[in-house]
């Protein structure tokens, strides 16, 4: 089972993308500030971190950075959920290796393209059945023998989301 880590200080937040990912075959531990999230990284080796732009005591960037310090953890690609739309914030993101900015308010099926997209991890659709998406998962239904049945690999750069672009 693959594991999202969640880094957010608002209630609202975690509570909506824990939905989200509820009977989606993943664990998912959720934190509130980025210190918290990058020490529970060190243990835990998550296979993707969502958190939000800023934080108590460290923000999405500073995460981002210190996870590239750590070289077990480099690889751990980061999706960074904000409102912002500010330019200066979004370059910070880009500089510190964020792997996609993904913009408020989120979708399930916005979350999980970017989910998979950026970490291999495949949820499905909002619409699929639980047992189903695990099945898909787990590689034991018909499906997953597909050629969609592949996760792609993780682009080589960020997938960037202008903040005038509209969602496709």
């Amino acid at each position: 089972m693959k594991t999202i880590l969640l880094a957010s200080d608002s209630k609202v937040t975690l509570e909506l993308i824990k939905v989200y990912l509820i009977d989606k075959d993943v664990r998912v531990l959720d934190v509130r500030d980025g210190v918290e999230a990058l020490t529970i990284a060190r243990v835990e080796r998550p296979d993707l971190v969502l958190c939000d732009l800023r934080m108590p005591r460290l923000d999405g960037p500073g995460l981002c950075r210190g996870l590239a310090a750590d070289p077990t953890l480099r690889e751990t690609p980061v999706i960074i959920l904000t409102s912002t739309r500010d330019k200066d914030s979004l370059r910070q993101c880009r500089e510190a290796g964020v792997r996609a900015v993904l913009l408020k308010p989120i979708g399930p099926n916005e979350l999980y393209e970017a989910v998979q997209r950026h970490a291999g991890i495949v949820i499905g659709l909002a619409n699929d059945p639980p047992a189903r998406t695990g099945a898909r998962q787990q590689g034991t239904s018909p499906a997953a023998t597909g050629p969609a049945a592949a996760a792609p690999p993780a682009p080589a750069r960020p997938a960037w989301r202008s903040p005038t672009s509209k969602a496709s």
